[in-house]
């Protein structure tokens, strides 16, 4: 299981440097699952259900969502990596980066790559949006309450 996990977290990074990026990575993961869903465990399978392990790497490897490994180049690589240098320009990018994520909600509302984006990042999205230069957030906040409406509570504490 660590080892499912470790391609993965190496892929999610490789993903934030280059374009799928972390391809080979989430493919050894990948190979991981094919092994390991002889062992009778949950979480290995198709059928296990939404938010497996299986589901996740579906997920990261599918074609149908590649917008979400864009979209998650453009946050880390064009958006925090600028920040030091211009906040602003990095509160745009990371804005229209998490933007990029409505289209993959308006075809797959409940897709589990989406809640993993926000369970990860909610914090963090606060945070850069409720300090630093001002930012006209309103898209941004429709969005996020939209994608994940569990989050309500967090999204409120973004300021413009």
């Amino acid at each position: 299981m660590l080892t499912f996990y470790a391609y993965t977290v190496l892929g999610i990074d490789a993903d934030s440097f280059a374009l799928k990026g972390g391809d080979v990575f989430y493919k050894q993961a990948e190979n991981v699952i094919n092994l390991s869903q002889q062992s009778g465990y949950l979480g290995w399978n198709k059928i296990d259900g939404n938010g497996s392990r299986f589901e996740l790497n579906e997920n990261l490897l599918s074609p149908v969502y590649v917008e979400y490994r864009n979209a998650m180049y453009q946050y880390h690589r064009e958006g925090l990596d600028i920040m030091y240098t211009s906040s602003e320009a990095g509160k745009s990018t990371i804005a229209n980066a998490i933007l990029r994520l409505k289209k993959i909600y308006d075809t797959r509302p409940d897709a589990f790559i989406l809640r993993v984006f926000t369970d990860a990042k909610a914090d963090e999205i606060v945070t850069i949006f409720s300090e630093g230069p001002t930012f006209d957030v309103t898209s941004l906040k429709d969005v996020l309450l939209k994608i994940s409406p569990y989050n309500n509570s967090k999204w409120k504490n973004i300021k413009n």
